[in-house]
């Protein structure tokens, strides 16, 4: 049994290696910058000047506030790793119980961040906004469905 999860888990590491590898050299990535997600969004609400930097300041704000947490996780990763060697229930626990934490933590600041950029726009792009991210979620929706029809 140890031996097939072992290979399953090494086929699941592949995988996102490769996985990695193949989004980073996807077409319309110049420079390495991405041109999707809340940058498009962005640019599509027409912010002013004075609003991008209010942004990019909060989304700076919020990577540096949340690297300590994003380096826990590194940890708490490599210590599951470790438990599949020598697995020990009460610590298998005590790490994700800890892991959850970290994550809790992490979609507070993200919400609290989120609550601060929605502050800086005007009503329109907010509504422009909940626009945006109701077709994105339909369409992330979508394609999950086909996913699962085939």
């Amino acid at each position: 049994m140890k031996f097939k999860l072992r290979h399953l888990m090494l086929a699941g590491f592949v995988t996102t290696g490769l996985l990695a590898a193949a989004a980073q050299a996807c077409p319309g990535m110049e420079g390495g910058k991405r041109d999707h997600g809340p940058d498009r969004m962005f640019k599509e609400l027409n912010l002013t000047s004075e609003q991008q930097t209010q942004i990019d300041a909060l989304r700076e704000q919020m990577k540096t506030g949340s690297k300590e947490y994003h380096q826990k996780l590194r940890d708490l990763r490599e210590k599951e790793m470790a438990l599949i060697d020598q697995y020990d229930e009460k610590a298998a626990r005590g790490v994700i119980a800890e892991k959850a934490d970290v994550m809790q933590k992490l979609d507070f600041m993200r919400l609290q961040n989120m609550q601060k950029v929605n502050a800086v726009l005007t009503t329109e792009q907010r509504e422009k906004m909940r626009s945006l991210m109701e077709k994105r979620k339909n369409k992330m929706g979508k394609d999950r469905r086909e996913d699962d029809a085939e």
